[in-house]
């Protein structure tokens, strides 16, 4: 990753402050670099990669449910972390291609845990634009973001993982082009749960689970993030869903 425009000493601030934040699923910093006004740093290798490859990648096995329920355990026990220690909404670095995966499939968020950092690195910052659907309605009401909004994200997230399917495809007709739009009334359902699961899952899935998490989904995305759930109650829910067999 290559950082400009930074000055080496606030660099090296911005570093230490996140060498200080360590967890099983965050993806591990190990070491930075500076010279001749040109910044890197350097995170552990992840062998699989990004999650998106094998949601929506065509060239991938589909997940098995096990996997992708394990692979979302991981993801909210991260964010539910940085929650408690940092208090504050995780600045758009709630994504799906931030989730990674290790050879054994379990998750690695990608955080960099600075405004300054996020908004260095262009890539980063350019892909970010475009995906208002991850973003949740009270920023586009009045610009505030905080941990309830990481739950509305994630709650979308879940849906991408539970469905195969973009939170937003412009590729679909008019009425099915927001996912968490048109599968809300699917999502309680157990009648319904699998007109809208991954078709690549076949029946190889526990439809009393699928429906647990799809209550979860509903929950997470409510408009009023008075009643969303917080990330350590959605961790909580998930590995209550993970051990649901039919």
């Amino acid at each position: 990753m290559h950082l400009m425009g930074t000055k080496t000493i606030e660099l090296q601030e911005e570093v230490k402050s996140l060498g200080r934040i360590s967890h099983p699923n965050l993806v591990k910093l190990l070491g930075y670099c500076c010279e001749e006004n040109k910044s890197f740093l350097v995170f552990e290798y992840l062998h699989k990669g990004s999650l998106n490859r094998y949601i929506f990648g065509k060239e991938e096995e589909a997940l098995p449910w096990e996997t992708r329920v394990k692979i979302a355990i991981g993801a909210a026990q991260s964010i539910a972390f940085l929650h408690w220690v940092k208090n504050s909404a995780l600045y758009r670095e709630l994504r799906m291609y931030n989730i990674l995966l290790d050879e054994h499939y379990n998750t690695k968020l990608f955080y960099l845990g600075s405004k300054k950092l996020c908004l260095l690195e262009e890539s980063v910052t350019t892909a970010f634009i475009g995906r208002t659907v991850y973003i949740p309605p009270e920023y586009v009401i009045s610009g505030h973001l905080g941990t309830k909004s990481d739950v509305y994200t994630f709650g979308v997230i879940l849906l991408e993982i539970l469905t195969g399917l973009k939170a937003s495809d412009g590729k679909k007709n008019e009425n099915m082009q927001s996912l968490h739009v048109w599968t809300k009334p699917f999502l309680s359902d157990q009648s319904k749960i699998r007109e809208i699961i991954d078709p690549r899952l076949g029946n190889d899935y526990p439809v009393n689970a699928a429906t647990q998490m799809g209550k979860l989904i509903k929950r997470c995305i409510k408009l009023d993030t008075r009643k969303r759930p917080s990330m350590q109650q959605v961790f909580d829910g998930l590995n209550d869903i993970a051990e649901i067999k039919d």
